[in-house]
This record gives C-alpha cells, sequence and structure tokens, in this order.
C-alpha cells in the first residue's frame, strides 16, 4: 500500500462519511418530508382517480413500512354529478410478492378496510368500478386483489343496511379473471356466510361471464340482491331470498337456472306496477326448479302463498275468461277492487302451457282465491296456455301477435302500444353471473 499523509487520510474518512452516511440520510429525511407534504397526498388521489375513474378525495396517507400504505379518509364521488358514492375511515393497501404453483412470480394486492359507506343511490358508480376491476381496467392486470372489511353500511334515505365480515378475492389468468366474495347480513347467526362468484373470461372471439350466488341457510334482503343484480323493482327491503341462482352470458342472453324461496314478496311490484290489474299483498314463492335460456323462461316449477290483499275485478274477470279459472261467490258488480284473504297455488310453466292447482287451507278442494265468506276462484280443469296467460296480464288489445321466436324478436323492434312493457327478474339480469360450483 502506498503511504498516505495523516492529512490525506482524514480527508478520505470525511468524504466516506459524507457519501455513506450523511447524504443517504439526508435524502431519507427528504423522502419522508416529501411523503408528509400536501401535494403527495393530492398526486396519490389523482392516481386513485386514474384508477377508479372517479373523484378521489383523501385526508391523508402515510407509510408504515415499505410496500405498505394507509389511507385516511377515502372518499369517491361520482365525476359528473359530484355526489358521494363511497367513503372508507382507513383503508390499508399491502403489496406482496406470492410463488405460484406454476413456479412463476405474482404480486397480491392486501386490502384492510374498517367500517365503509357506500350510497344506494350511487350504485351503479360502485357496480361499474367493480367492473373495471373485474376486466383489469384499473391498474395492472396480473395483481391478484384480496379484500376484507369489517362492516359495509348501505345509506338510503332514512334506511342503512348494513353487511358484516365482508372477504373478497380477485384471481387473474392470461384469459380470465375470477371474484369471489362472502358476506354475512348485520345480526346473523348463521354458521355459513352468503357467498357469490363471478368468472370473466376473455377471448379472441368473445368475452363470457358467469355468476353464482348462494345464501345456504341465511337470508338475503330484496333491495341487496336487486341491487347486486340491476333490477330493482321487483324486491324491497321486507322481501327475503333463500336458494341458489346461476347464470351464464351467451349471445343470445343469459342461461340458468334458479330455485329458492322468496318471503314477503310485495305483489303489487309484480303486479300492479306492470299491468292495468291490481293484486297487492305479501307473498311467499316457493321456486323448487326455474329454468331460463337466451333470457327467457323455459321451465318454471314452484308455488305461491299469499294474502290478505286486494284484488282487480278486471283480473279476476279475465282470469276467468282465459285462464279457465272456475267462478266462486263474488261480491256486487259495482265494487272495483275485492278483498281475499288467501291466494294459494302451485304452478308449472313449460313450452306446454301453464298448469295451475288451488292450494287453500279452507273451502272447497282446488280453491285457489279464498275470502271471508268462501271461494272466490278455483283452479282450472285443464292446462291453459302460455297465450291465454298472457291475454289475462294485458289489456284487451284489436289485433293479437302470435307469439312465436320471430315475431318476439319483430316486437322488441317496433313500437309499444298500451301498458308498459313487462320484466322478468330473470330476464332483466345485468350482473356478471358461474357454472363451477362455488368452494366451500
Amino acid at each position: 500500500m502506498f503511504p498516505l499523509h495523516d492529512r490525506t487520510r482524514r480527508r478520505i474518512c470525511l468524504i466516506a462519511f459524507g457519501l455513506l452516511c450523511l447524504l443517504p440520510t439526508a435524502g431519507v429525511l427528504a423522502w419522508c418530508a416529501a411523503w408528509r407534504l400536501p401535494g403527495h397526498v393530492r398526486g396519490e388521489a389523482r392516481r386513485l382517480a386514474r384508477l377508479s375513474g372517479m373523484t378521489v378525495a383523501l385526508a391523508g396517507l402515510h407509510h408504515p413500512r415499505p410496500g405498505r400504505i394507509v389511507y385516511r379518509e377515502l372518499e369517491l364521488a361520482n365525476p359528473e354529478t359530484g355526489r358521494r358514492v363511497l367513503h372508507c375511515d382507513r383503508l390499508e393497501a399491502a403489496w406482496n410478492v406470492q410463488n405460484h404453483a406454476e413456479g412463476r412470480e405474482k404480486t397480491l394486492l392486501a386490502l384492510k378496510a374498517s367500517s365503509t359507506e357506500i350510497d344506494a343511490a350511487e350504485w351503479g358508480e360502485v357496480r361499474r368500478l367493480f367492473e373495471r376491476v373485474l376486466a383489469r381496467r384499473a391498474g395492472p392486470g396480473a395483481v391478484d386483489i384480496r379484500l376484507s372489511c369489517e362492516q359495509i353500511v348501505l345509506r338510503d334515505g332514512e334506511k342503512n343496511r348494513m353487511l358484516d365480515e365482508i372477504r373478497a378475492t380477485l384471481k387473474t389468468t392470461e384469459t380470465a379473471s375470477v371474484a369471489e366474495w362472502s358476506f354475512r347480513p348485520s345480526g346473523s347467526e348463521a354458521t355459513d356466510p352468503i357467498r357469490a362468484r363471478i368468472r370473466r373470461e376473455t377471448t379472441a372471439e368473445d368475452v363470457s361471464n358467469e355468476f353464482e350466488l348462494y345464501t345456504g341457510r341465511e337470508a338475503l334482503s330484496g333491495d341487496v340482491l336487486s341491487r347486486g343484480l340491476g333490477i330493482e323493482e321487483p324486491f324491497d327491503s321486507r322481501c327475503q331470498f333463500r336458494g341458489y341462482l346461476r347464470a351464464r352470458h351467451t349471445e343470445a342472453g343469459w342461461d340458468g337456472e334458479l330455485f329458492g324461496t322468496f318471503e314477503a314478496l310485495e305483489l303489487d311490484r309484480l303486479v300492479s306496477d306492470h299491468f292495468s290489474h291490481r293484486l297487492s299483498g305479501r307473498a311467499n314463492l316457493t321456486l323448487r326448479r326455474v329454468r331460463f335460456s337466451a333470457g327467457r323462461i323455459e321451465e318454471a316449477e314452484g308455488s305461491l302463498v299469499a294474502g290478505p290483499g286486494m284484488v282487480s275485478r278486471s283480473l279476476l274477470e279475465a282470469a276467468m275468461e282465459h285462464l279457465g279459472l272456475v267462478r266462486g261467490w263474488e261480491r256486487p258488480e259495482s265494487q272495483r277492487l275485492v278483498p281475499y284473504e288467501q291466494l294459494a297455488a302451485s304452478f308449472m310453466l313449460d313450452a306446454r302451457g301453464l298448469q295451475l292447482r288451488g292450494a287453500c287451507g279452507q273451502g272447497e278442494p282446488g280453491t285457489l282465491l279464498l275470502n271471508r265468506r268462501g271461494s272466490l276462484a278455483a283452479e282450472p280443469r285443464q292446462i291453459q296456455s302460455i297465450a291465454s296467460l298472457l291475454t289475462t296480464l294485458a289489456p284487451r288489445a284489436r289485433y293479437h301477435l302470435p307469439i312465436t321466436r320471430e315475431t318476439e324478436w319483430l316486437a322488441r323492434h317496433l313500437p309499444l302500444t298500451g301498458a308498459s312493457k313487462p320484466t322478468s327478474p330473470l330476464i332483466g339480469l345485468e350482473a356478471p353471473p358461474t357454472t363451477e360450483p362455488i368452494r366451500r
């Protein structure tokens, strides 16, 4: 080694100390100070806005350690109206690298949220955000996501709906995205949570969506179900659903099956809101089997028990004339609405027609509609055609259209007259619904 003067050695040590100690320390302090400046919070809010497609506001954030970030008072708003969509007090995000069975590495984004509020009126924006994530348009597509949330509160005016223990995962491959989640309605004592799964597969020719919902012994509120499926009209907060739904989207529409029960179903929403007749009351609808294809019900079997309520005389007369119901005791002709105590029937619907069987607990065998004085209507003596059912529900028209697939296609592209076009909760599915069973 070359002999160095004492002054030279001191200079070398000072330079090394400055390069290896002072500069890194100053850099870390400057980096920490920059992350605490308001500009960093605004920049992170702009980045989240680009990923979510919404307006994002943040009260603050901090980085506990590398690869982890905590957001405070995160708020998403509709970019057009400015209305708040979602608010989360605290959201923690952590990035980890995992080794998959194929031997390749993949990034996992773990999200942990505190109590989160969602404005029910802006639920469509939440759906669009979910579809954006599912289609891998919000950030890198090769990232898997795992979400846990203590509670989600759906704010709907004075009515709030709370969901607890939300757990969700999103896994991606080169051609598909699979989202699975589970939750419990607040106050639930069921052992198993409600589970749902969506699979979106993309190929060069087509994009397919599959959906599966299984409630087990748990009851899912009708308003939560309708918002999830994008069909808000048929169900309200008092309605409860227990059962299983599977649907797959094809070029022609939705294919799938449904079975389960709807409790406290409001008949006004199903009949009075769509037809000129009136039928009111709460009903329990049991669906033992429903199969639909290309957005059309192909087969349905179940039972309905409702009452008390009101039925319009026009509906009674139409049902007796076109569905072949046997006339029972009636009130004077001047009464437009007829009260009833019980409506009970089992039904089977398929391409052959509609078969009805009266199931009232009192009155003569076969009684389908009952009031305090006796039977109002009894079951028909034979199977009725689908045309008879439509004629019963729809108002009288001067011209009639044959029920065929050709005329159905034509009718969907021409103006309609008279009553508003009815919609079915099965035909109106909008949520991307899976044929693969849920892993339990």
